[in-house]
């Protein structure tokens, strides 16, 4: 109960102008190192990971651009779990799927 409230700040999506290459183009080279090592789908859970994975920024955490968040990722579809209530912006593609975090493990 004296804990300070959850950060919920904006999600902003960086152009791909500015990351190099787009969600879905990660994505794939991604799922492709997961062919070769026979993996089903691929927990993340590293802030800047997933903020570089889905071309994401934001500021939930003090001097570090970054969303409480976390990722499952499959052959077919990515999950992104996430505060519920959290402003984020429309992402591109519908391969990608927004979670409330208090779903996250019904991954």
């Amino acid at each position: 109960q004296d804990r300070p409230p959850f950060p919920c700040s904006k999600a902003e999506i960086v152009p791909e102008a500015y990351c190099g290459e787009s969600v879905t183009e990660k994505l794939s080279k991604l799922r492709e190192k997961m062919r070769e090592e026979n993996a089903s789908c691929f927990f993340v859970s590293r802030l800047d990971d997933l903020m570089w994975l889905f071309n994401l920024r934001g500021g939930d955490v003090s001097c570090n651009p970054v969303l409480m968040s976390y990722g499952f990722i499959m052959q077919r579809e990515a999950c992104l779990a996430a505060r519920e209530g959290r402003p984020v912006l429309p992402h591109r593609g519908n391969e990608i799927v927004l979670k409330p975090q208090r779903d996250s493990l019904a991954l």
